[in-house]
């Protein structure tokens, strides 16, 4: 579950001196570090779990529940609301590109001149129609946007944290323990 900005240099700088560890080890060192990860993924295989519901173990709480079963409605009213301008510049990419290797930029660029038409628009018609407050909310559906997107992710990661959930406590601590040799 990464952060959409991030400007932190942190992960960056781990993930660095990981790759620079695993370049200085010799063929033995090597061997030994495949066979530790080829045990943990066939661990993790035979668990049926992921490593990212592993690792989030402490999202599968009750907050956290309550949390997503609250969230559900802010999220279908941002993914439904936001999904005109973002469906349009997808067909009107996939329409007119060339090659597929324009395709996503396209897309991106014609849903954001439809997202921009779409909530003046609709922000216009509200305010025609006398309906002040509901015009202002037009400004929310960015936001509803993104969380639904964020909601999403936050889904993702509390849904394989369930599934590790069913691990026993000494299971889930020798495969944690696996995992930090693997990272050591």
């Amino acid at each position: 579950n990464f952060p959409v900005v991030s400007h932190d240099p942190a992960p960056l700088l781990a993930e660095k001196e990981v790759a620079d560890r695993v370049n200085k080890l010799d063929e033995t060192e090597k061997n030994e570090l495949k066979n530790t990860l080829e045990t943990y993924l066939a661990t993790l295989q035979k668990a049926k779990i992921t490593d990212l519901g592993l690792t989030h173990l402490p999202f599968f709480t009750v907050k956290h529940a309550l949390f997503y079963g609250a969230g559900w409605f802010p999220y279908f009213l941002g993914k439904i609301l936001n999904a005109p301008p973002l469906l349009f510049g997808d067909w009107l990419s996939r329409k007119l590109a060339q090659s597929i290797e324009f395709r996503a930029s396209m897309a991106v660029v014609f849903a954001a001149m439809a997202y921009l038409i779409y909530l003046a628009a609709l922000g216009t018609a509200l305010f025609c129609l006398k309906n002040a407050a509901w015009a202002a909310g037009v400004l929310g559906l960015p936001i509803l946007g993104y969380y639904s997107i964020l909601f999403a992710d936050w889904w993702k990661v509390w849904k394989e944290s369930e599934d590790a959930a069913t691990l026993e406590d000494e299971d889930a601590a020798a495969l944690l323990k696996l995992r930090s040799e693997i990272l050591k």
